[in-house]
């Protein structure tokens, strides 16, 4: 997230916005930040100046900043003349907006809202030339309310009242057998149809919680999940009836309802539109990315993204989108706002379909899936059935795997061309290895040494993107100085198609979060499809990764994507300095330390000296 934030931030500033427009338009003028970390200090300096910052709310933390005392999220009930409470953290915003929900009554906003408020002319600018250069369309669906359907029934009148989610009473549930009970039996009305309603399918949909992970932008990414009903598979939900080859995507994200939470697998909404799309020979694979998205600014960073093609479809469902914030939007681009109120109107054969004011059961996401095909089948029948207005089939459409649905962009071309005025030779075995060297150590020299004696030729491309302490030029340096006395080694940028924030954003954050899941298809393939080819590369080197959970994972992804495109993936041990695997972090931690007698028994000479020499105007560390 913060990758992002400062990076938006700093777009912010370039276009001469200011967050405090945020809070002075809805004047807001005494505030305090929850979170008294790197994104709530950047929005404190942001916004001091016009909004009086009273208090800082950390759990963790206590004294001041910026003069500001900091208290804690219990104290919040004291609180007097406060306007709102900005929540910095984005990926905990949801349990955090709840746990001071039971504190006070003080309006919450999150730091996602504010800049989405503040940004969205450039974020919907962003979004249509996205839009208008893949030729893909996108659509922005509004979904009621229970009592807001048209003809409402008792009950959904009644969930006004009550006015509370269905989530909000489980963590009692697991406390209290009664309230169990109560819970898994008023659930089962919803469910007797299906015949297999039972404790199993009440626990995996209502009970079972999928790990937050982190992400590189403004969306709350979910971990992999594994059950009996409820499935997410490397950061997307298992589809059973999903397309194994298909000539065009659509994408569904948005709130917890395009997400399916409390759908089983094959009741998702984006299994029902598959079936849909199946049964009418349409070459449309459905994709569900398991993550909320609530705001444009999100739902942005999630279509850069993707690797969207002509003809593919983007649906984004949710609550949050207003009909002001994108009439002339959908207007002038390849996008259209839809309410579904329509599609729930009663009477219907549905019956019972909301749990509760927000979600709703398999019946109501059946009646949604119908409405969206028929949408759809309106708008876009001749491309997505491959038919002429007269009903005649165009001819077999392009098929591709999944697995290598890539953009090739002007870039790539350009950075292939400039590979292949780089060639070593004609003939012979290469190899390569990509490292980012921040900085470069005896670890990294001793892989491409090793390396370099099992291949006639080897590449080394370092990493470009300058998200490191150190600058790509330094690194790259760095690199060059300790291989220089090696004859077959060729060092070259890694552009922005290897490990760059394009084809693999969440390698970036990996330092804020040691845990996070990733899926790194995208960075392989067009390494195993488009650079390998150019060079003649036929094996990849890696160093193994005891420490680091983002690269070990990269790591198998690389072993088992490389050899299907018939390069070979080999994996070198990591070696040591007393008993302790040579790291690259150790390193920048001993030179913060400035401990330079430990430094020198990790790297080079060369990259020691280029340090030394270089230190003050070097790193940031």
């Amino acid at each position: 997230m913060y990758s992002y934030f400062l990076r938006v931030m700093q777009e912010i500033r370039q276009k001469n916005l200011s967050v405090s427009t945020f809070f002075t338009e809805k004047n807001l003028k005494n505030i305090a930040i929850y979170g008294a970390g790197t994104v709530g200090n950047i929005l404190f300096e942001e916004i001091h100046k016009e909004v009086n910052v009273k208090y800082f709310i950390d759990k963790n933390l206590q004294g001041m900043a910026h003069d500001v005392p900091i208290v804690k999220p219990e104290d919040v009930k004291y609180f007097e003349n406060i306007d709102a409470i900005v929540i910095s953290p984005y990926i905990e915003h949801t349990h955090i907006e709840s746990k001071l929900s039971s504190l006070t009554s003080i309006l919450t906003v999150s730091i996602d809202e504010i800049i989405g408020s503040v940004y969205k002319d450039e974020i919907f600018f962003k979004l249509s030339e996205r839009l208008k250069n893949s030729g893909a369309f996108l659509y922005i669906i509004n979904r009621p309310l229970s009592h807001e359907v048209e003809n409402a029934s008792a009950l959904e009148l009644a969930h006004k009242t009550f006015d509370k989610s269905i989530f909000s009473v489980i963590p009692n549930i697991l406390k209290d057998e009664s309230a169990y009970d109560l819970l898994f039996n008023y659930v089962r009305k919803f469910h007797e149809e299906l015949g297999y309603y039972s404790d199993e399918y009440f626990r995996d949909l209502f009970v079972l919680r999928e790990p937050v992970i982190a992400n590189s932008g403004g969306s709350i990414k979910l971990g992999d999940v594994k059950s009996t009903y409820f499935n997410t598979i490397n950061g997307f939900r298992f589809l059973p009836d999903q397309l194994d080859e298909f000539s065009n995507t659509l994408y569904i994200f948005g709130d917890c309802f395009a997400r399916g939470r409390l759908a089983e697998d094959k009741l998702h909404l984006a299994n029902q539109l598959q079936v849909l799309l199946k049964t009418a020979r349409a070459s449309y694979r459905v994709v569900a990315p398991a993550c909320v998205i609530s705001s444009a600014y999100a739902l942005l960073e999630e279509i850069e993204k993707i690797p969207l093609m002509p003809g593919d479809i983007v649906l984004h469902i949710s609550r949050y989108f207003s009909r002001t914030h994108f009439d002339l939007f959908c207007e002038n681009f390849n996008s259209r706002l839809v309410s579904l109120s329509e599609s729930f109107k009663r009477p219907h054969d549905f019956g019972e379909i909301f749990f509760d004011a927000w979600h709703m059961s398999y019946k109501g996401i059946s009646l949604m899936a119908k409405y969206i095909y028929e949408l759809l089948i309106v708008n876009h029948g001749e491309v997505i059935l491959g038919e002429n207005k007269d009903g005649r089939q165009t001819g077999a459409k392009e098929i591709h795997n999944p697995s290598i649905n890539i953009n090739i962009t002007d870039d790539l071309n350009k950075y292939t061309v400039f590979l292949s005025s780089h060639k070593l030779v004609t003939e012979g075995r290469a190899g390569s290895v990509v490292v980012n060297c921040n900085p470069f150590t005896l670890g990294h020299q001793y892989l491409i040494e090793t390396a370099s004696t099992l291949v006639d030729y080897l590449y080394v491309f370092v990493v470009e993107e300058d998200l490191s302490e150190f600058k790509f030029a330094d690194r790259f340096e760095m690199v060059k100085l300790g291989t220089n006395h090696l004859d077959n080694v060729k060092v070259l940028p890694g552009g922005k198609f290897i490990i760059s924030t394009f084809t693999f954003p969440g390698y970036f954050d990996k330092s804020d979060m040691p845990t996070v899941a990733i899926n790194a298809t995208k960075d392989v393939e067009i390494f195993a499809k488009h650079i390998a080819p150019v060079l003649d590369i036929t094996v990849r080197f890696v160093g193994s990764e005891p420490l680091s959970a983002v690269t070990r994972q990269y790591n198998r992804d690389l072993r088992d994507i490389l050899p299907r495109y018939g390069i070979e993936y080999k994996e070198f041990g990591r070696i040591e300095f007393s008993s302790q695997p040579i790291s690259a972090s150790l390193v920048r931690q001993l030179i913060k330390q400035r401990d330079w007698d430990s430094v020198k028994n990790l790297v080079p000479q060369s990259t020691y000296d280029y340090i030394s020499h270089n230190y003050e105007c070097l790193v940031s560390l």
